[in-house]
């Protein structure tokens, strides 16, 4: 089974397990090979968020890759961070467990940054998905902007956005 990820861990330690306390980057950021370019924007936001706070710790080259050059190998035996759900991006189909209704995790309206993670690596993955490209658009600029969401992010495995791009409302799930 694919499924191996579990939501037994919070937000409280991020930017880690993803960046060392020192900003080393740690994990892959997927996003999907056919996704929407909102999402090829939200990874590029999430990622220059986490190099202004490495602050001058250089980022590799290589670290954003499309869902089709990820092997699973690569999927469960690293820190990873997807954007897009099981209908952009194939790599959350594999930890989601492929269900038959691609948009069975979302919600119209509904963005979402969840965290689980995977006993048998210790490995964790952080996706970040909504109903529609816009519901996807919303996590990822929370996500980007997580340091004025901290506090939430101490309480909870995963966050809900909803609203709109200039009126977003951000709550534990």
């Amino acid at each position: 089974c694919l499924r191996v990820f579990k939501e037994d861990s919070t937000l409280k330690e991020f930017p880690q397990p993803f960046l060392t306390k020192g900003g080393t980057p740690t994990a892959i950021f997927i996003v999907g090979k056919n996704a929407a370019v909102d999402d090829m924007i939200g990874i590029t936001d999430i990622v220059a968020s986490l190099q202004r706070y490495a602050g001058n710790n250089p980022f590799p080259n290589g670290l954003i890759k499309l869902d089709d050059q990820i092997t699973d190998e690569q999927l469960y035996n690293n820190d990873v961070v997807i954007i897009g759900g099981m209908c952009a991006n194939n790599a959350a189909g594999k930890v989601y467990g492929f269900a038959s209704d691609c948009t069975s995790e979302d919600t119209p309206g509904v963005g979402k940054i969840r965290i689980m993670y995977n006993a048998a690596t210790g490995k964790s993955v952080l996706l970040v998905h909504g109903y529609s490209a816009l519901d996807t658009t919303m996590a990822t600029r929370v996500l980007a902007n997580w340091k004025d969401y901290n506090n939430l992010f101490k309480e909870s495995s995963t966050i809900c956005v909803t609203g709109t791009l200039g009126n977003m409302i951000v709550k534990k799930c």
